[in-house]
């Protein structure tokens, strides 16, 4: 269950010598685990910005996974160089952060933060702006399944997916389950059903029937 921020597609390896290109620039990829190394703006730019988005109990259950930084250097002088040298333009400096909120151990939910080193947030958000009382009503995983197994309209008798995900139309977390079928034994087509069920009423709030040919088939005959 991932959330991407607007250009994570960015943060990824390249190279040898822990670096990536992006378009004609290169960059220096470096990791963390703790963004202790930062300025201490930086650091705080993040927390506040997290705490007014989801509140302080919400922020409380949020585990930093991964901090990226990518430094641009300096253009390579020819092309079968393996290494370039020197930062060139500080401001460019990125710093993503990859958050992570589960709410058993296997449901997980992933979320970036890019900032660069102005300490300007790039990333749309992909967390619901919570109030204070509304974590507090979260549907747990076990109890949103059975909300879909009771389904009168959806008839379950398996769910091949639950996914944690975040709609920022209509702001809310969503538990997102999906029942796939066959329709003849020897058929190549599926029928796909999904439930997205609201984690802060339980309220069912959509239902989706698609047809899937076989290579979009789920995996649950």
């Amino acid at each position: 269950m991932f959330a991407q921020c607007r250009d994570s597609s960015l943060v990824k390896a390249w190279g040898k010598w822990n670096e990536l290109q992006y378009n004609s620039q290169v960059y220096r990829l470096e990791h963390r685990v703790s963004d202790s190394i930062l300025p201490a703006n930086i650091r705080k730019i993040v927390q506040e910005a997290l705490v007014a988005r989801v509140g302080e109990k919400f922020y409380s259950q949020i585990h930093l996974k991964d901090l990226s930084i990518t430094i641009p250097l300096q253009a390579k002088q020819r092309s079968e160089d393996m290494t370039a040298d020197g930062i060139i333009k500080k401001g460019l400096i990125k710093y993503y952060y990859s958050f992570y909120f589960f709410e058993v151990p296997n449901v997980e939910y992933r979320f970036n933060i890019a900032l660069d080193v102005q300490g300007t947030i790039l990333s749309e958000w992909t967390l619901p702006k919570l109030k204070g009382t509304e974590f507090i009503n979260f549907v747990p995983f076990c109890e949103a399944t059975n909300i879909a197994y009771n389904d009168k309209k959806a008839e379950v008798k398996k769910i091949n997916d639950f996914i944690l995900q975040y709609d920022p139309k209509l702001n809310y977390f969503a538990w997102k389950a999906t029942i796939g079928y066959k329709y003849h034994e020897h058929d190549t087509h599926f029928r796909s059903y999904r439930l997205t069920i609201n984690v802060f009423t339980g309220e069912i709030i959509d239902r989706w029937d698609a047809e899937v040919i076989k290579y979009d088939a789920p995996t649950h005959k």
